[in-house]
């Protein structure tokens, strides 16, 4: 969302980001995905279009969908350093790992072994390393620091961070349903239901206080003046700035992409536990990719990094990187775990045949 946020400027971003995204992801999923040529894609196509004619799936994509606009639009709000200090934003983000722990528990009914526990609490450990600067600065009360709006966008911030929760939770449940749904069908059909949520949800820009537009022209200015900069970058008002919008701008659709189809296999593949763990991971990681490249940095709006934070970011890597391996070694194989297993031995399961019974078969063990 930081690219996003610096990109677009004023305008609403999750829905730029959300337009340009589909804009480029869906020809891609339709080469892909129907590509009739290709017989075990064309099953396992026609497995996953007849679990969306059900309501149960229709309900899982459309809350997939809608917990990702929420998370994308509740923090990109929130985001503003004069709204959450800068300093607090890295402490308050590590918020999704626990609502993910506590709603596989809740939701999912997960139950965690001690090795588990342990794991978490070594992750624990490094991200209270890696935040150590952070809480340092917050303990001396300087500037960086101040609610400069008030107690509630913290909390905003925070809640933010649910959605992100409930949508990798929710994602698992529908790969309890279909092992072997397509990962990219799932990220088109998810990010089509985002842009078109977030759409309804322009007002949202205009609420006094919260929003960034003063009202509706303001909005569409922004708007528009954010597509003028990644489509026609010579022609929009700050040109030397707008002329590295367009390539960063695929960058961002390619990475964006490439984190959630990832994240998709690693939940369809382990649990929504160990995608958030390593959410967690990558998090802490990105300081190394704005060292590299300080100028995106800095034309991104990025801050400098000091030698502390580098020191404790890189040491907290370990227990992070090592808490993420032992919760995967001492997780339980599951059901789902075991019917990807059987289709890959065996190949696409036809249409109504090995993923129909799955299906069933899970559902008959009370998964939701």
């Amino acid at each position: 969302m930081q690219f996003c946020d610096a990109q677009f400027a004023d305008a609403l971003p999750p829905l730029s980001c959300s337009i340009v995204f589909n804009f480029v992801y869906w020809p891609l999923v339709a080469v892909v995905a129907f590509d009739r040529r290709e017989a075990s894609t064309c099953a396992r196509l026609s497995a996953d279009i007849a679990y969306l004619r059900t309501r149960r799936g229709v309900v899982k994509i459309l809350a997939i969908g809608v917990c990702n606009s929420l998370n994308g639009l509740l923090q990109v709000y929130a985001s503003s350093t004069t709204r959450v200090p800068g300093a607090l934003q890295p402490i308050l983000l590590q918020s999704t790992l626990l609502f993910t722990v506590v709603g596989s528990k809740l939701f999912l009914r997960k139950a965690y072994s001690k090795g588990q526990l342990g794991a978490v609490a070594l992750v624990a450990v490094g991200v209270a390393t890696a935040l150590a600067p952070f809480l340092a600065e917050l303990a001396k009360g300087g500037a960086s620091t101040q609610l400069q709006s008030g107690p509630l966008w913290p909390l905003v911030l925070v809640l933010g961070c649910a959605p992100n929760a409930a949508m990798v939770l929710v994602q698992e449940s529908l790969f309890d349903d279909v092992p072997a749904f397509s990962v990219p069908f799932l990220l088109g059909l998810t990010s089509l239901v985002q842009a078109v949520v977030v759409g309804l949800l322009f007002w949202t820009d205009l609420v006094p206080s919260f929003g960034t537009s003063a009202d509706a022209s303001v909005f569409g200015s922004h708007l528009t003046g954010g597509f003028e900069c990644f489509f026609a970058p010579a022609s929009s008002a700050n040109p030397a700035r707008c002329g590295l919008c367009a390539p960063l701008g695929l960058v961002f659709v390619f990475s964006y992409a490439a984190a959630y189809f990832f994240g998709g296999k690693v939940t369809q593949h382990a649990s929504a536990n160990l995608q958030s763990l390593l959410a967690t991971l990558g998090f802490f990681m990105q300081i190394y990719f704005w060292l590299a490249l300080p100028t995106v940095n800095a034309w991104a709006g990025g801050k400098s990094y000091s030698t502390l934070e580098i020191a404790t970011t890189s040491v907290a890597l370990l227990p992070i990187g090592g808490g993420t391996f032992l919760f995967r070694w001492c997780e339980p194989s599951t059901a789902r775990e075991r019917a990807l297993h059987n289709v890959a031995a065996d190949g696409a399961a036809p249409e109504g045949g090995r993923l129909t019974n799955t299906l069933l078969t899970i559902n008959e063990e009370g998964r939701p």
